[in-house]
């Protein structure tokens, strides 16, 4: 039986922490969730353009602790008219300023498992 693929959104504008946050969730829960990738908007104005332009839709979204309670509810917004069944995340707020990178990654771990996404595939029972 293969994985159901997770496909997600984030939208953080240090490019280059997203991946090394988001990489290290990836790799933390590899044997539990084949989380994939797609996008990161840079920009808020960004996130209506990157979600319509996706050949899959994402099943999960995924908001940065840079932006502001407002700035995240207009994301959450954009976001559910377009996808009103999409997972959220949203990171609050200073959350990595405060706690620290490491912290952060946990705290998306502990979201994301609590969301009840679909597990990965036992390896020896894929084909």
């Amino acid at each position: 039986m293969a994985s159901q693929v997770i496909y997600f959104v984030t939208v953080d504008n240090n490019k280059a922490q997203a991946e090394i946050t988001f990489g290290t969730v990836i790799q933390d829960l590899y044997n539990s969730y084949d989380l994939i990738h797609v996008a990161n908007c840079e920009r808020i104005n960004a996130v209506k353009t990157v979600l319509q332009s996706l050949v899959t839709p994402p099943q999960l979204l995924i908001t940065s602790s840079d932006w502001f309670e407002e700035e995240q509810e207009e994301v959450r917004e954009t976001t559910r008219r377009l996808y009103p069944d999409i997972h959220l995340i949203m990171v609050p707020p200073g959350l990595h300023k405060q706690i620290g990178e490491q912290k952060v990654v946990e705290y998306l771990k502990e979201q994301i498992q609590e969301l009840r996404l679909p597990l990965r595939a036992e390896r020896g029972a894929e084909s």
